[in-house]
């Protein structure tokens, strides 16, 4: 049974570390494709692509979590490399987040002041 909860736990975490990496290419080629041009706000891919790394955040940290706690990292030969290797979809896609939660935060406070 615990062998195939670490497989099932694999495959969830690669399909989610798969999506992060593509989407962070997408963000990162800055691709100004609109991707609905009737839409009341069109958004420009590598715009969807940083909104879906934000949505993405609390569970592609959750399956780090859960993978580094399934294949018990910290009894490895090399665990502060191999926790690292593992939150590295984690920590992008929350830094993704904290961003987003910011521009929100300051924009507020940019409209508070203006009004």
């Amino acid at each position: 049974m615990k062998k195939i909860s670490k497989i099932i736990f694999g495959v969830i975490y690669s399909i989610g570390t798969c999506i992060t990496l593509l989407l962070s290419i997408i963000y990162l080629s800055r691709s100004d494709i609109i991707i609905n041009p009737d839409a009341m706000l069109p958004f420009k891919l590598y715009e969807q692509a940083f909104m879906l790394l934000v949505f993405g955040s609390i569970p592609m940290v959750i399956a780090c979590y859960v993978v580094y706690k399934v294949y018990e990292i910290k009894n490895s030969d090399h665990p502060k490399r191999n926790r690292i290797i593992i939150f590295v979809p984690g920590i992008i896609c929350v830094s993704c987040a904290i961003f987003m939660f910011g521009l929100l935060f300051v924009g507020m406070i940019n409209s508070f002041i203006l009004n």
